[in-house]
């Protein structure tokens, strides 16, 4: 597939099927056919970012860190791979009132 055949069904696929939102506040998007895509053609936005920056697909014991703790910043700055248990000791460390407080500026700041 060329770039421009991605290009065209990346458009396709947004306008189709826009951007989902789920309950523990992740963002999927519609792109069937990529690798490690859901049944429903779908995949986690922070995964994809990751895959098409390394330009591979992620395996399955690679897990997509949020740095700052706020599920739906999927840019790549704020992305890191890191295997389950290195997650496990990050999130260990993260105190959960400066994540309260991180989120809540972030909010505050991109709000419509």
């Amino acid at each position: 597939m060329t770039k421009w055949q991605k290009f065209k069904n990346m458009i396709t696929d947004n306008f189709l099927h826009p951007k989902q939102k789920t309950k523990k506040g992740y963002i999927k998007v519609y792109r069937p056919y990529e690798p490690n895509t859901q049944k429903n053609g779908y995949i986690y936005e922070h995964r994809y970012n990751i895959q098409q920056e390394i330009g591979r697909p992620l395996e399955e014991n690679e897990i997509v860190h949020h740095k700052n703790g706020i599920k739906n910043d999927n840019k790549i700055k704020n992305l890191q791979i890191t295997n389950r248990q290195e997650h496990y000791q990050i999130e260990k460390k993260i105190n959960p009132e400066i994540k309260k407080i991180v989120k809540y500026s972030y909010y505050k700041k991109h709000k419509k």
